[in-house]
Formats: structure tokens, C-alpha cells, sequence
């Protein structure tokens, strides 16, 4: 099997067999850590529905109903995020955001041709919109229109500096275009941004190894994802790559 880089919107889940185990006190807080989570998620649902009851005119409702939705994609509700971004379009269709957000979910659910309608539409309305770009990006690399991602999420980073998914995904792309350098600069950058963001670090470790073919960055970048991810399901993988790098 391919290791395949992450794409934001696009994530590979590796299915292994569970075996019958008690669980650690690390997995034991995890689960809290995100029962609470969830809690807080569904609180803020409430509050946000509590507040479109209220709400003084559409521009407001359409906002409010923008949030909705991109805390029902925080849970994983594709379809409610979608239901709730079509009332944002609806009460206010010249805003950006209202479009962005119905966009990611159409994208999600893997409806391009509307995804791209709509993001389209976000950034005819707000040229400087640069999550609508970074999306745009996404659904490019999806089609495998490389060349059309990389000016997205150039797009997208010169907009805003410190968007490190962007730059993620640009290196991501660059990688996968096989060049090199500049997938290792915008990897550079990530890491600059946002030093503990763990995907990277496999990132950069595929790129060491597989396209600028240094063995000892490789193992290392490797070895960091493991140290922020210690759990990661394909950590037995990842030492294997790392035991063959060091050979």
C-alpha cells in the first residue's frame, strides 16, 4: 500500500483488527476528553439556535446559521451542515461565508461540480476570502488538477500568512508533482506556523525519503510524528520505516 499524504479534505482511515485489551488510562482520558468535547460542542449548538430565535434580520440568521454549520462538520454531521449552510445562502446569498460553508460540506459529500459552484460564488463575493481558496484547492486536488491546486492554495496562504493547512496542503501537492524543494519550503513554513501539528512531520518524512532521497531526515522527521503521536494506528508502520532507513 501507497503512503499517501493527508489532504485536509481528503482522510485516508487505515482499518486494523482490534485486539481484545483493556484500556490505558491515556485511551481512558481520551474518551473523557472527548465526551467533554462533544458536550461542549452541543452546548454551543444551543446557544447558537437559542440566538437565531432572536436574530434582528437575515444578514444575521444567514451568520448564525454559517456557525451551525461549521460546528456540525466539527461532529461529523455532513448532511445537517449542509441543511444549515442552504439556510445561511438563503436568508443572505451575497454572503461569502454562507457560500464558503455550503461548499466545504457539498465537497465532503463529494458533490465537486456543486462544491465548486459555491465556493465560486464565496470568492466572486469576497475575492479575499481565503478559506474559500484553500477549499477551492482541495477540490482541485481531488480532480487531480495539481497544477490549479498549488495556485489555490498559493492563493490562499497569500491572503492569510499563518494558514498552516494551506501550506500543509500545498506541500502536500508539490510533493505529489515531485518538487521537492518546494514541497520541503512549504513544509518549512507549517512547521514555522505551527511547530506541534503532527501530520507534518510524516509529511516530511515521506518527502525526505521517497523524493529528496536523505535517509537520515527521513528517520528523523518519522520519529517526531511517532514522539507527537504516539498512538498513531500505523505507528508499527512507521517504525518499520524508520528500522529500514536506519539499516
Amino acid at each position: 500500500m501507497s503512503r499517501l499524504l493527508t489532504i485536509t479534505v481528503s482522510i485516508i482511515v487505515l482499518s486494523l483488527v482490534s485486539c481484545s485489551k483493556k484500556k490505558s488510562v491515556e485511551d481512558m482520558l481520551k474518551d473523557e476528553s472527548k465526551i467533554t468535547e462533544n458536550a461542549d460542542i452541543n452546548i454551543k449548538l444551543s446557544e447558537l439556535k437559542t440566538k437565531l430565535s432572536s436574530a434582528k434580520d437575515d444578514f444575521e440568521r444567514s451568520e448564525i446559521h454559517g456557525q451551525i454549520s461549521e460546528i456540525q462538520l466539527e461532529k461529523g454531521d455532513i448532511l445537517s451542515s449542509r441543511k444549515s449552510a442552504t439556510e445561511a445562502v438563503k436568508f443572505y446569498p451575497q454572503s461569502a461565508f454562507a457560500h464558503y460553508t455550503l461548499g466545504k460540506s457539498l465537497l465532503l459529500e463529494g458533490r465537486l461540480s456543486e462544491a465548486e459552484t459555491e465556493l465560486n460564488s464565496a470568492v466572486s463575493i469576497d475575492q479575499k476570502h481565503a478559506p474559500s481558496w484553500y477549499e477551492l484547492g482541495n477540490l482541485n486536488y481531488i480532480r487531480k488538477n495539481y497544477t490549479n491546486a498549488v495556485t489555490m492554495y498559493q492563493r490562499a496562504v497569500s491572503l492569510n500568512q499563518n494558514f498552516y493547512e494551506a501550506y500543509n496542503n500545498l506541500g502536500s501537492t508539490y510533493y505529489t508533482l515531485k518538487k521537492g524543494k518546494e514541497s520541503e519550503q512549504a513544509f518549512l513554513k507549517v512547521q514555522s506556523i505551527k511547530s506541534d501539528f503532527a501530520p507534518l512531520y510524516k509529511n516530511m518524512g515521506l518527502l525526505y525519503e521517497r523524493v529528496l532521497n536523505d535517509k537520515v531526515k527521513a528517520a528523523a522527521s518519522y520519529k517526531e510524528y511517532l514522539k507527537r503521536r504516539p498512538n498513531a494506528p500505523e505507528r508499527a508502520a512507521v517504525k518499520f520505516w524508520i528500522k529500514a532507513l536506519e539499516k
